[in-house]
């Protein structure tokens, strides 16, 4: 039987041109870095998961739920248009929301964050009761959105 044994590390300097380095960081986790000096995590873990939760009755973004993990069950909505907010991007996230709750709800980016009308803009997301929105950020600062997604 192989296998590689990997010492965890800090991130090693810039690899020479042409060459890519493969290492364990000190979170456990695979990464690359490229001779630009691109660093990539390559593992994948298993994605983190809330339930239960509860919309934040103020409507704002400052006192909406901040939400955590990269799939959210949304179980409590008291009042129409309580509010969740993203998680601030870093690409490749995934986060991914649940509306379980009896009345619609609301989706706002962090404060430094985009969903689509400028950063810390006041863009909310409208969540109907049974719907799942699914947010990709394809970078530091942006969202995507798929909404409107009926639970089955």
């Amino acid at each position: 039987m192989s296998r590689l044994i990997f010492t965890e590390v800090g991130a090693p300097s810039t690899p020479a041109t042409g060459t890519l380095s493969i290492y364990a960081k000190t979170d456990s986790e695979l990464y690359k870095k490229d001779d630009a000096g691109v660093e990539t995590k390559i593992t994948t873990p298993a994605l983190t998961t809330a339930a239960g939760l509860t919309a934040g009755t103020t409507q704002t973004q400052a006192g909406g739920l901040a939400l955590a993990a990269q799939i959210n069950e949304v179980s409590t909505v008291a009042n129409a248009n309580d509010t969740v907010v993203l998680p601030t991007a870093t690409a490749g996230d995934t986060c991914i929301v649940a509306n379980n709750g009896a009345n619609p709800m609301r989706i706002v980016p962090a404060v430094s964050d985009d969903l689509g009308a400028g950063v810390n803009a006041a863009l909310t997301i409208a969540l109907g009761a049974g719907q799942i929105a699914s947010f990709y950020a394809y970078d530091a600062t942006n969202w995507l959105g798929i909404t409107g997604i009926r639970e089955t």
